[in-house]
């Protein structure tokens, strides 16, 4: 008799757990797919995968157990998932372009019908701000254009120059030049402005970088062209300039990443000292390159030769000694360099 009812009581329990996980299904179809050939379910809040299943001729089933309502990513890789907000014993349905995960068709889950629902009004919203946002810019951009060309004499505008683009706006920077260099002739940032334009007609992507030939730590010059053949950061910086310090940890990786498979670094220091400039280059373990100064501060030639009105600045030059990009830091340049040697 007590075994009868502890086998009742067994059995009672099993289905009891059996019941309280209810089958999900989740069929989905991938518009446009040429990269995924699996797809997972991923429980959020646990941060672990429940199920996964293979994508064949661009459709997919999942079958899964889920005890509660939960968070879920039905994930395609890191950056390419579509949220789900699940109940057990639903029946879903998903269509989704790769180009658009933003916005996929759900049918069978209303917890997800209503956060996709929600995401293409905030979306709209988002495109609307931002269309708000660039037409602001815009209306700013033409009342610094306007200020600048209705006070052409006044060192006044130089303050704002550099919310515009010498690329993009080079017609107002040569009236200002003209205008500011025959009426404050010997004003530091005026040089600098005369000096940057004179120099950007050869500093157009796709020109030959200048030639720079200035002495190395030890006093023997080193010239650019001596590294023909191989992909050049021309690199302006100083020990003083805490922004070009904090980049050092960055370029001694991109250096030790790249400098075998045929990229230097050119660098150009625009230190007034030869003892600042060699405990910085010691300090932040920079010697494994090239370094240059001819210790002139601004006035130094090759500064004046590329326009160099700030620092860090940087510039790139191919195998040719043909500039392929400017002003390359941090993400962006390892992007640009990743590019360049398919890493």
């Amino acid at each position: 008799m007590k075994i009868y009812l502890f086998k009742t009581i067994f059995f009672i329990l099993i289905s009891i757990n059996v019941f309280s996980q209810k089958n999900i299904v989740i069929s989905g179809t991938l518009l446009n797919n040429k990269i995924f050939n699996k797809v997972y379910l991923e429980d959020i809040i646990k941060q672990k995968y429940i199920d996964s299943a293979k994508i064949e001729n661009n459709k997919f089933q999942i079958k899964a157990n889920i005890e509660i309502s939960d968070f879920y990513k039905l994930k395609f890789d890191d950056n390419n998932y579509i949220l789900m907000v699940l109940s057990p014993g639903e029946t879903i349905d998903v269509n989704v372009d790769i180009n658009e995960f933003y916005k996929p068709t759900i049918k069978g889950s209303k917890n997800t019908e209503l956060v996709y629902q929600a995401f293409g009004k905030i979306k709209g919203f988002d495109d609307e701000l931002e269309q708000l946002s660039e037409k602001i810019n815009n209306q700013k951009k033409q009342y610094l254009k306007d200020f600048i060309l209705q006070n052409q004499n006044s060192l006044s505008s130089l303050i704002f120059l550099d919310q515009l683009k010498v690329e993009e706006d080079l017609d107002i920077f040569k009236k200002l030049d003209a205008s500011l260099s025959k009426k404050y002739p010997k004003n530091f940032l005026v040089i600098n402005l005369h000096n940057k334009i004179k120099s950007f007609s050869g500093l157009m992507v796709g020109d030959e970088a200048p030639e720079i030939d200035l002495p190395n730590p030890t006093g023997k010059n080193i010239k650019l062209s001596s590294l023909r053949g191989k992909y050049v950061l021309i690199d302006f910086w100083a020990a003083w300039c805490t922004p070009c310090r904090r980049e050092s940890p960055n370029m001694v990786a991109i250096y030790n990443q790249y400098n075998k498979k045929g990229f230097e670094i050119f660098s150009v220091s625009l230190d007034k000292t030869k003892s600042d400039w060699e405990n910085a280059i010691t300090k932040d373990g920079l010697g494994k390159w090239t370094h240059v100064s001819d210790l002139k501060y601004w006035n130094s030639q090759a500064a004046r030769d590329y326009g160099v009105d700030g620092i860090p600045f940087t510039v790139l030059i191919d195998k040719e000694g043909k500039i392929i990009a400017k002003g390359l830091r941090g993400e962006n340049l390892k992007i640009k360099l990743a590019e360049i040697f398919n890493n």
